[in-house]
């Protein structure tokens, strides 16, 4: 859908992590909360990324909900959030 292409949604304050201090620093200008980083430290923080998205998607998946839903259950698809993990 072409209406959509430069859609942006807005999902939640946070940090965004950049190695180039200069940009970071722009961010930071423009109160969008950047923060330089390392290039060890932005490497961590891709896989603790990666780590945790593996296993929240799969649960967004089987329950038909956000991400954030996560925390509130009762958010979810009814009929999906009765599923039993103890039965896999």
């Amino acid at each position: 859908d072409e209406s959509m292409l430069y859609h942006v949604v807005h999902a939640g304050a946070g940090t965004t992590y950049i190695h180039d201090q200069e940009l970071a620093s722009l961010f930071t200008h423009a109160d969008l909360n950047g923060k330089y980083t390392s290039e060890d430290e932005m490497q961590t923080l891709l896989w603790k990324k990666l780590a945790v998205n593996c296993v929240i998607n799969p649960f967004t998946a089987l329950w038909g909900c956000r991400n954030g839903d996560l925390i509130d259950l009762t958010q979810c698809s009814s009929s999906r959030c009765d599923y039993n993990l103890s039965n896999e």
